[in-house]
C-alpha cells in the first residue's frame, strides 16, 4: 500500500460521521422486526441497518435497547409470577407425570396372562421438587404365579442451585419368587446434573441406604450400604426420546440392581408408545440367591 493510500484511509478513518435521521421505509423494517419478537432476526436487521446507515446508529441503538428493556421486564415479570405461584400453591398442586400400561395374553396350546403398569409423578417447587413411582408386573403361566413384582418410591430432593440437591428416598419393594414378601429402603445422599441442556440431561446420585428385608424364609434381617443411580434423558426430535434409568445398591452380602433403557414415540396428544429393554440383579449370599433377569416391553404410556 502506497503512503499517499495510507494517508486516505487514515483520513477517512478520522471523518466523523454525520447523524442523519432514519429513513422511515428503514425504520418500518427495524420496528417489524423487533415486533417479531425474534431476537436473532432483530440483531441481523439492526447490524446491517448501521452498516447501511451509519448516520443513524444512535437512533437504531435506541430502538434495540428499548426492545431488550422490555423483554427483560416481561422476562422479570414472569419469573415473579412464577415464583408466587409455586409459593401459593399447595401439597397436591403442580404435579405431572404418566401412565404407563401393558399387557400380554395367549391362550390355546399355552396359557398366559401378562400385566404390566407403572405411574410416575413430579412435582417441582421453588427450592424442593417431589419424585413418585409406582408399578407393579403380575404375571401368570399355566394357572401359575411366575412374576410377582410391586414396588413404590418417594423421593424428595432440596435444590442447591441449578444442578446440586440433595435427596432423600423411601422404597417399597415386593418379589417372593425372589425370596422376600418386603424389602423396605431408606437412603440419603446427593444427586448433581451432570448435563443440562433444552433436549439433554444427565443426572448422577449417590449416598449410604438402609434396607430391611422380610424374607419368605423368615429370615428377616436388616443391613447398612451405599446406593447409586443414574438418569439420562434424551429428546431426539419433538416426538421421539431415549431415556436410560439405572440404580445399584450395595450391602456387605447383597445387592441388587435395576437398568432400563426406553425409546418412546408419541402418537397423539398424552399418548406415546414405549419400547424398552429391563435389567434387573440380585444377589443375596446368605440364602445363595444370584439372579439376572431382562424384560423386553411394548407398552402405552398415558402424560398427565
Amino acid at each position: 500500500m502506497t503512503t499517499s493510500a495510507l494517508l486516505f484511509l487514515v483520513a477517512a478513518a478520522a471523518t466523523p460521521v454525520v447523524p442523519t435521521p432514519l429513513p422511515p421505509d428503514v425504520r418500518a423494517v427495524v420496528e417489524a422486526a423487533i415486533a417479531s419478537g425474534d431476537a436473532a432476526a432483530i440483531n441481523a436487521v439492526v447490524r446491517f441497518t448501521v452498516a447501511a446507515h451509519p448516520g443513524a446508529e444512535v437512533e437504531v441503538r435506541a430502538l434495540h435497547r428499548a426492545f431488550l428493556d422490555r423483554r427483560a421486564a416481561e422476562t422479570e415479570a414472569q419469573e415473579a409470577e412464577r415464583l408466587d405461584r409455586l409459593a401459593k400453591a399447595g401439597p397436591f398442586d403442580n404435579w405431572e407425570g404418566h401412565v404407563e400400561l401393558g399387557a400380554v395374553r395367549a391362550t390355546g396350546s399355552s396359557d398366559h396372562l401378562g400385566l404390566f403398569a407403572a405411574l410416575n409423578g413430579q412435582r417441582t417447587g421453588i427450592d424442593w421438587s417431589h419424585k413418585l413411582d409406582a408399578r407393579a408386573e403380575l404375571q401368570e403361566s399355566q394357572g401359575v404365579r411366575t412374576v410377582e413384582r410391586i414396588g413404590a418410591s418417594w423421593q424428595p430432593r432440596r435444590k442447591f442451585g441449578d444442578r446440586l440437591y440433595a435427596y432423600g428416598l423411601a422404597q417399597y419393594e415386593r418379589d417372593p419368587l425372589v425370596g422376600f414378601d418386603g424389602r423396605y429402603t431408606a437412603a440419603l445422599g446427593a444427586g448433581y446434573r451432570l448435563v443440562q441442556g433444552r433436549d439433554l440431561r444427565l443426572d448422577l446420585e449417590g449416598g449410604p441406604s438402609f434396607r430391611s428385608i422380610d424374607s419368605t424364609t423368615g429370615e428377616d434381617y436388616s443391613s447398612l450400604g451405599a446406593r447409586a443411580s443414574l438418569d439420562f434423558a434424551w429428546k431426539v426430535s419433538p416426538t421421539i426420546e431415549v431415556k436410560q434409568s439405572g440404580t445399584l445398591t450395595v450391602e456387605e452380602l447383597n445387592g441388587s440392581g435395576r437398568a432400563t433403557t426406553s425409546l418412546d414415540s408419541r402418537l397423539l396428544g398424552p399418548l406415546r408408545v414405549r419400547l424398552s429393554y429391563e435389567l434387573r440383579y440380585e444377589e443375596d449370599v446368605l440364602r445363595s440367591i444370584e439372579k439376572l433377569d431382562t424384560t423386553s416391553r411394548a407398552t402405552l404410556v398415558v402424560d398427565f
